[in-house]
């Protein structure tokens, strides 16, 4: 039986953790959608890339990473890497707390979402830093999340936050638990814009159909008359059953341009449309 179903419709049947993880040098290569192990006692890197010194903590790879807010304050921190976080970079509330950085990040929007595996909702604030440094690449003008968390990882007053997934796939990145160690070596998507949510939802795939989450307060789908849990139907004249989750995906991923779509509420269908503008 699948444990869970992604927010792509992809199905989950199990978790591989460090207590395996840690017994072999760990490369995840996003070119070629890979993971890659390697013996630990005879792993020697011959990339390219930098060498990023991590401290595993209850089994967890911790990096030191510098940040610049946009009031010019500037702080090194400790942040977990963490290939599943669906963001840049994260903040965590203590982090957010002692540097007043809800006021500091430029134009932001605010919702409340389901993060982590334990689907707790949580108020995240999304701006952005004016620089975050991490091993020897600077990354400018980055998006950022504010947690508010109370509880879990991102409530931890030792650790700063989280370097997630859509920086770590810039990278083919290895993990070398033994030497506590991470190599970054650049890859296709190092130059690539980074996301930013022009439509003001996100969608979840439950039993194979896409549905609206999230709706954001004065985004361009709540002006178009868009809840969270409305069914999409077609984008553009074109039925989703004709399409992939990627194309779904992608469609609302411009920074610009007209959307027409049909959403299904309590069995009812309603067309409306909105124009793509980003929210930070």
């Amino acid at each position: 039986m699948p444990l869970e179903e992604l927010d792509n419709g992809q199905l989950v049947h199990g978790i591989i953790g460090y207590p395996i993880l840690s017994r072999y040098v760990v490369e995840v290569d996003y070119k070629d959608s890979q993971l890659k192990l390697y013996n630990r006692n005879t792993f020697k890197y011959e990339g390219n890339g930098q060498l990023l010194p991590i401290e595993v903590r209850l089994n967890l790879p911790i990096a030191r990473a510098s940040v610049i807010m946009y009031n010019g304050v500037a702080f090194d921190g400790d942040f977990l890497v963490d290939t599943g976080a669906r963001a840049d970079v994260i903040l965590s509330s203590p982090t957010v707390v002692q540097y007043e950085m809800s006021e500091n990040i430029g134009r932001y929007y605010t919702v409340r979402a389901k993060i982590g595996s334990s689907q707790r909702k949580s108020k995240l604030r999304y701006g952005r830093l004016q620089s975050i440094n991490l091993a020897n690449y600077k990354f400018e003008n980055i998006p950022v999340v504010l947690s508010s968390d109370n509880t879990g990882v991102l409530s931890v007053p030792n650790l700063n936050g989280i370097i997630g997934n859509r920086l770590l796939k810039r990278f083919n990145v290895t993990f070398d638990y033994q030497r506590e160690v991470i190599y970054l070596e650049p890859g296709v998507l190092m130059g690539e814009d980074y996301f930013i949510n022009s439509s003001g939802f996100n969608i979840y795939f439950k039993g194979g159909k896409p549905f609206f989450k999230d709706v954001i307060d004065r985004s361009p789908a709540d002006k178009a008359g868009l809840r969270s849990g409305d069914e999409l139907i077609s984008i553009n004249t074109e039925l989703i059953e004709n399409m992939t989750t990627n194309e779904i995906r992608d469609s609302f991923l411009g920074v610009s341009g007209k959307l027409e779509i049909v959403i299904r509420r309590n069995r009812k269908f309603k067309y409306t449309e909105f124009y793509l503008k980003p929210l930070i």
